[in-house]
């Protein structure tokens, strides 16, 4: 392009045209009472989310031999090892939950006291009585038992004891 032909297209530019250019504003994209309104259902959803995420919250309660399971090992009654003779261990486990849940041994077996067959997965809701069987455990190794989608218990030896203990864990 020449400045020639530069020249007169400016010149021929609208003043109209030029003083609106000037004052030109960008209009907002909400108004003010639009995004309070957002604001306040965004709050809403976030706190309907945690109450939903809490009330979901799957409640276990696990007992064994009367006294409460938890973070904290609990020596499993009557459960001394004899090295020399093979043996079975067996946990009688009192399982309370509000909601369905699938129980998974990954050693050993499961079984409640109206069936006959070890299995190696459960599938209970309520106050439930279960026993726990791990054939010829080995003093070195922990033993897992699932109960549901987040909670399990472990199974050790505790030297200091001379006793098997048991502990609740969270995945």
């Amino acid at each position: 392009m020449n400045n020639e032909v530069m020249a007169r297209a400016v010149t021929e530019l609208d003043d109209g045209l030029i003083a609106g250019a000037h004052t030109f504003s960008k209009k907002r994209r909400f108004s003010r009472p639009a995004a309070r309104l957002f604001a306040a259902a965004a709050c809403v959803t976030v706190i309907f989310c945690a109450v939903f995420a809490f009330f979901s919250y799957e409640r276990i309660e696990v007992s064994v031999n009367g006294e409460t399971v938890s973070r904290q090992p609990l020596a499993v009654a009557g459960s001394t090892l004899n090295r020399s003779v093979p043996q079975e261990l067996s946990v009688e486990i009192t399982i309370r939950t509000d909601k369905p849940i699938s129980v998974e041994a990954s050693d050993g077996f499961i079984g409640t006291n109206g069936s006959d067959t070890d299995r190696k997965t459960l599938a209970l809701t309520g106050d439930t009585t279960l026993m726990w069987t791990v054939d010829n455990p080995d003093i070195g190794q922990q033993y897992f038992l699932s109960l549901g989608r987040k909670t399990g218990l472990t199974l050790s030896y505790d030297e200091s004891l001379n006793k098997w203990t048991i502990l609740k864990t969270r995945r």
